[in-house]
């Protein structure tokens, strides 16, 4: 199944359901673990486990792929439900300001998964690898459309810059025109 035909998942109270895969669990301030029924427990590091609050769930509840998306952390961790493995799987370039940061995706089209953050973006393939990483350092982007060629954002601030739109070509992450 692609890793965009995925959902979000929320966090209610002190757990979040993986589905058919288990559940995370949050034990304290600074612990989580991730305990599927496949019999593949995971710890998640205590930085990431700190901000969870925070962090986007996206489950791609088929083949058994998490992905967290974190506001706050640098990295985007992808964790193999079936197997109990964890990857640190792409570094965000993030922005000094951690009350700056933000952290959102987009399904996009034939199976991609788009993760917008204020200082880039990221496509990732329908198999959840990265296709590309580009940086716009835009802190108020929001991503306005997406089609089977282009993604297109807007900034949304300072006002004498509000309303700008940049195109994104979605087989390379290239600026169009």
């Amino acid at each position: 199944m692609p890793i965009g035909a995925g959902h979000v998942v929320t966090l209610t109270g002190d757990s979040i359901s993986l589905g058919l895969w288990g559940q995370l669990k949050i034990s304290g301030t600074t612990g989580a673990k991730l305990e599927t029924t496949s019999g593949h427990d995971v710890e998640l590091p205590s930085n990431f486990a700190r901000h969870l609050g925070t962090t986007v769930f996206w489950l791609e509840e088929l083949d058994g792929l998490l992905l967290l998306i974190p506001r706050i952390a640098d990295e985007i961790l992808q964790v193999e439900l079936r197997h109990g493995i964890i990857h640190e799987f792409e570094y965000l370039v993030r922005d000094e300001d951690e009350d700056l940061r933000f952290a959102s995706v987009q399904s996009g089209p034939k199976g991609t998964l788009l993760v917008l953050y204020e200082r880039g973006l990221v496509c990732l393939e329908a198999d959840g690898s990265v296709r590309w990483h580009v940086l716009h350092d835009d802190l108020s982007a929001e991503i306005i459309s997406i089609d089977s060629d282009h993604v297109v954002l807007r900034q949304q601030w300072p006002r004498e810059l509000a309303g700008h739109m940049r195109r994104y070509a979605l087989s390379s992450g290239k600026v169009q025109p």
